[in-house]
């Protein structure tokens, strides 16, 4: 008996690991070269992940190039698990954006450290990642371990902004110097996920040029996202050409002027063309970009954040006392959550725990503003001295 067990959960252990497929948000390819003096073969390192960011084998590996290029080495192992190499070649000069299919699924490039990966070193910071608030005590930044918000890998990247008025950002990283190739177009990506996001603007990736003095040059916004997202969505710019004068290419998944929650993954960097072969003197990668180190706070009392969301359903309160009188049922609901919240923000509260005082304060506002409410009986004047 036990030894037939063992035999059925073996083979479902190995039919889990057949089952697994490439995932096209986890896996990349990069390329040794950009720019490539003509005749000069470009090596194409493949990397491949399931969608809980395993490495994974595929069958079926095809690099497909345009007519002037050759594949002069087809897909193979390197050794490593998941990784292939292969290798292109032209004889003229031509611009070639390259297209490799794994099982059927497309992956692309990405020139970010560890295929936009954030947990490549001890895994206490992201490695590529750096942070920004208008005021660190009303905004958090840390990891997110809850099952509905992993996207990939273990834990995904978690934005907290108490305060509508101001910006929380995530800078994914930067390609400055000669590393910034002005012949080309850029495209950020990266998926996002978000809650109760509102304000002025909301979520997007920003994505700014800088001279190499840090003047600024341009600042581009993907399309702003506000709301609650439909699970995880894929926030891509348009293709950005560098400018003339700029020194420094930098892109930021952030909530702009808006509040709410913000979680984001598997970041990605590609060039268009993905390779130019031509009269160069030497060959250039697009690999270095900048490494920046995050700032994160974890010993903050979050409850500072919700002073000026309570003062706010104070007036509420004295507003709907003139109104619907301190008898009225849903003024002294409201009164009962006041003191509750007021009494929660004398303890330390971290992120989440503050953030869902928030999010009740939010819903019982709405609550109380709901006309039509039953009288409550006799209640006691004291509830209501706040």
């Amino acid at each position: 008996m036990l030894n037939k067990k063992f035999f059925l959960m073996l083979a479902a252990l190995c039919a889990g690991s057949a089952m697994a497929a490439v995932d096209s948000a986890a896996s990349y390819f990069t390329v040794s070269d950009h720019n490539v003096p003509i005749g000069t073969p470009v090596e194409l390192k493949i990397h491949l992940f399931d969608a809980t960011g395993e490495p994974v084998e595929a069958k079926n590996i095809t690099v497909r190039v345009p007519a002037g290029v050759a594949v002069v080495s087809q897909p193979e192992a390197a050794g490593e698990p998941g990784v292939y190499t292969a290798k292109v070649k032209a004889d003229k000069a031509v611009d070639a954006d390259i297209t490799v299919r794994a099982d059927g699924v497309v992956v692309e490039e990405n020139i970010l450290p560890a295929g936009g990966g954030f947990e490549t070193s001890v895994g206490v910071y992201p490695d590529h990642v750096s942070t920004y608030a208008n005021s660190y005590d009303h905004s958090y930044f840390g990891w997110d371990d809850r099952d509905e918000h992993v996207f990939r890998g273990k834990r995904s990247l978690c934005g907290i902004n108490f305060d509508k008025t101001k910006s929380i950002y995530w800078s994914i990283s930067a390609v400055s110097g000669d590393y910034l190739l002005k012949d080309r177009v850029y495209i950020w990506s990266c998926y996002a996920r978000y809650s109760n996001v509102h304000g002025e603007r909301g979520v997007n990736i920003q994505v700014s040029q800088r001279t190499a003095d840090d003047k600024p040059v341009t600042h581009k916004y993907s399309a702003f996202h506000a709301g609650d997202s439909d699970g995880w969505v894929k926030l891509t710019t348009e293709p950005i050409k560098p400018e003339k004068e700029s020194g420094v290419m930098s892109a930021s998944a952030m909530n702009l002027a808006a509040g709410g929650e913000l979680n984001f993954d598997c970041a990605r960097l590609l060039v268009r063309p993905t390779l130019r072969w031509g009269d160069f003197p030497a060959a250039r990668v697009v690999s270095k970009v900048d490494v920046e180190r995050c700032r994160l706070y974890p010993g903050l009392n979050y409850a500072n954040a919700l002073k000026k969301d309570l003062e706010t359903c104070k007036a509420e309160l004295k507003e709907a006392i003139k109104v619907r009188g301190k008898e009225d049922q849903g003024v002294v609901a409201y009164a009962k959550s006041i003191l509750k919240w007021q009494s929660a923000m004398k303890s330390k509260l971290d992120a989440f725990e503050a953030y869902n005082i928030q999010l009740e304060m939010e819903k019982a506002t709405k609550e109380l503003k709901k006309t039509g409410a039953a009288s409550a009986g006799n209640e006691l004047d004291a509830l209501l001295n706040l």
